[in-house]
């Protein structure tokens, strides 16, 4: 091996669990503090994304390591357990005896037991969900009916839930909104940027006590990041593949020749990336949807230029400013326009556009839409005069819409923003109310519309301030207002909004709603 070759006690870049190689930098020493300490407070549940081979494992590990004193800690790492197995998995790791033949009511009984004696003991009981994304809906909702046992002061058991980016999918099912509301503190692990990939390989390096220079140049760093989509296991693969190139060839340092090997690994991650069976259905629903508008509506497609936006280099960036004036209220109730032709354009594509809206449980299902296509003008519009008014909502959240992906699209994926909410459009106006209590916090919120899991209907987020430093935003999160903190704001990775405002965007100016 090349160990002896550049001088190292060991191999630098195994995919190990060993702490020694931890890389505290890119918020990794934060996130692990952050983490530890809302544990330690006695949260309910917590969740923990991030990308696949982004370090959610070693995060674990870490974590567990820093609480092994005063805390029962019980590990799951078998995704596809069903609810029982999951609960006698639980009490087997509680040392729970004479489980065998039960109820599931006996046996819950029998955890309340054990649970109430580490509570006299003084030790927290802490549950860490490995691939939390894969477990089914009822799994989860048994981990969730689990934090009901509690005292009058304290919860019996907490939960971590480790996962990829999926778990925020499958949190958002309706199914599961109980357990999402109790999630108190929202934690994702960053993928490395340029900077960060040359400080991790040369960390590495010198853990291992190689003894000159770095032997990774900034250029490498860069290859690398592009190469790797800065996700470390996949760092780690191509680093131990280019000092075995160099050892093979007898260079001391890299050249350009040793990555020649190494397109394999990209086309590799790139084709995996096609075989994900959600991307798979997301292209292929997007792609039925689109043709059966052009079958059925034949809609005459339309460019829209984003406006230029000149990106901040402010640590916090803020969002641009909401159009309005802020001393009017703004009126979601728009009167009929007297351009007929600006009204009616075409029934069927307003009554799909207006059914992402009227899908919402919360929406008045009584008003009704007139498609009869073959009455005349002047009837069409009077019938029509309600739908028309919230398609005029709709465009005028749209607009919004198109603010916020406009500044979405001028920042790196890198960054982080702070999700305030997640509601309807039509809770847009009493949102505004209250964000306009203090205007200066209002110039730094924005809107987006987004789709729910079937695409059936809209949802609203609002969003405040976008950082490189997810601790910075953390900070920020403390400073919010009092009622703004109980709705239970959250930080997220800009690249998802990014990528749901696109495809967004995308779906409703096929429906030739602007």
């Amino acid at each position: 091996m090349y160990k002896k070759f550049f001088g190292l006690k060991e191999l630098p870049f195994r995919n190990n669990l060993d702490s020694n190689y931890f890389y505290e930098k890119a918020s990794r020493l934060e996130i692990l503090n952050a983490l530890v300490y809302v544990i330690k407070r006695g949260d309910a549940v917590i969740k923990v994304t991030g990308e696949v081979g982004s370090g959610k494992t070693t995060l674990l590990r870490l974590t567990s390591l820093a609480l092994s004193e005063g805390t029962e800690l019980i590990y799951i790492n078998a995704p596809n357990l069903t609810p029982k197995d999951l609960l006698f998995t639980i009490a087997a790791e509680l040392c729970v005896e004479n489980t065998e033949s039960i109820s599931k009511y006996q046996l819950l009984q029998l955890i309340r037991e054990k649970l109430l004696e580490h509570h006299y003991l003084k030790n927290n009981v802490v549950v860490l969900v490995d691939e939390a994304q894969s477990m089914s809906v009822n799994t989860l909702e048994e981990l969730r009916l689990l934090t009901n046992l509690e005292t009058e002061k304290d919860k019996l058991i907490q939960l971590v839930l480790f996962g990829q980016q999926e778990l925020d999918v499958a949190l958002d099912k309706q199914a599961l909104r109980q357990l999402k509301s109790r999630i108190t503190y929202s934690i994702h692990i960053p993928q490395l940027t340029e900077q960060d990939v040359y400080d991790y390989l040369n960390h590495r390096m010198r853990i291992a006590e190689y003894k000159g220079l770095d032997f990774f140049s900034f250029k490498d760093a860069k290859k690398i990041q592009k190469l790797t989509s800065g996700l470390p296991r996949t760092i780690n693969v191509v680093a131990d593949q280019l000092l075995m190139a160099a050892f093979g060839s007898g260079d001391r340092q890299l050249k350009p020749k040793h990555y020649e090997n190494l397109n394999s690994i990209q086309m590799q991650r790139q084709h995996s990336s096609y075989r994900n069976p959600i991307l798979i259905g997301m292209f292929l629903s997007f792609l039925i949807g689109f043709f059966i508008l052009i079958i059925l509506y034949k809609p005459v497609l339309g460019t829209q230029q984003s406006p230029i936006i000149d990106q901040t280099k402010v640590d916090i960036e803020p969002l641009l400013p909401v159009k309005q004036d802020l001393n009017t209220e703004f009126d979601l109730d728009f009167n009929l326009p007297d351009d007929v032709s600006f009204v009616v354009i075409n029934q069927q594509k307003d009554t799909a556009a207006l059914k992402l809206i009227q899908n919402d449980e919360s929406m008045d299902t009584t008003k009704s839409i007139n498609k009869d296509l073959s009455s005349t003008v002047e009837s069409t519009v009077t019938s029509n005069a309600e739908a028309n008014a919230q398609s005029n909502d709709l465009t005028s959240l749209y607009s919004l819409h198109k603010e916020t992906e406009a500044w979405l699209t001028s920042l790196k994926d890198t960054r982080y923003v702070i999700q305030l909410s997640t509601t309807t459009p039509r809770d847009y106006k009493r949102l505004l109310q209250s964000y306009s209590n203090d205007k200066n916090f209002l110039k730094n919120v924005h809107f987006m519309l987004a789709l729910n899991d079937n695409e059936s209907k809209l949802i609203l987020k609002s969003l405040y301030l976008a950082s490189s430093s997810y601790t910075t935003l953390s900070n920020e999160l403390l400073k919010l207002p009092e009622d703004l903190r109980l709705t239970k704001p959250f930080i997220v990775n800009l690249s998802s909004l990014k990528a749901s405002a696109k495809h967004t965007s995308q779906k409703l100016e096929a429906m030739e709603v602007r």
